[in-house]
């Protein structure tokens, strides 16, 4: 694959530690079915802090869940763009922390 994109250049992709066996490769289904589960996190703290909105009726009583959310979304992200082992780990804490935010 040829691309001038800086986070797409071959060595990206060649410091990555392989696990499993040679038989473990990524599908088209796997990719659709992990997609849903984060969306489903995402969906999950998103509606938690839409529900407290609307019993307390003012955004003052949310705006500490959002900037948690912020601030941890963060952290979680630069850690996968760093560590990218860590991805199976990260990827679920960082879309329930985007819910919030």
């Amino acid at each position: 694959m040829r691309t001038a994109h800086p986070a797409l250049n071959q060595k990206t992709f060649a410091n990555i530690p392989r696990t499993g066996d040679a038989t473990d490769v990524m599908t088209i289904q796997g990719t659709v079915n992990k997609t849903a589960l984060l969306l489903v996190f995402v969906l999950l703290t998103a509606s938690m802090t839409w529900r407290k909105f609307f019993q307390t009726g003012t955004v003052e009583g949310i705006v500490p869940w959002m900037i948690g959310g912020m601030i941890l979304g963060l952290i979680f992200a630069l850690i996968t763009i760093f560590k990218k082992n860590l991805a199976p780990v990260t990827a679920p804490i960082y879309a329930l922390c985007e819910g919030f935010f």
